[in-house]
């Protein structure tokens, strides 16, 4: 089962069954923080941190996540 909604950024939803019906709740997990696994990952959400404050999964997995981690690698490669 996936709940699915248009948009750029990192939405996180819950499906809850009530009495006879599903019903979808929103929440803004997407602002979760970042928890690297790596070394890789680790200098990367140090790089989002600086840029940002907070590495936060939107910061790295959305539309605009993309381009944030293109630039971070690009400038961990200098």
């Amino acid at each position: 089962m996936a709940v699915l909604g248009p948009g750029s950024g990192l939405g996180v939803a819950c499906l809850v069954h009530r009495s006879e019906k599903r019903v979808v709740i929103a929440s803004e997990g997407g602002h979760a923080t970042l928890a690297p696994n790596c070394d890789l990952e680790d200098r990367i959400v140090a790089h989002l941190r600086e840029r940002f404050g907070h590495a936060s999964a939107e910061r790295a997995i959305s539309g605009g996540g993309l381009e944030n981690i293109y630039q971070a690698i690009a400038d961990l490669k200098d």
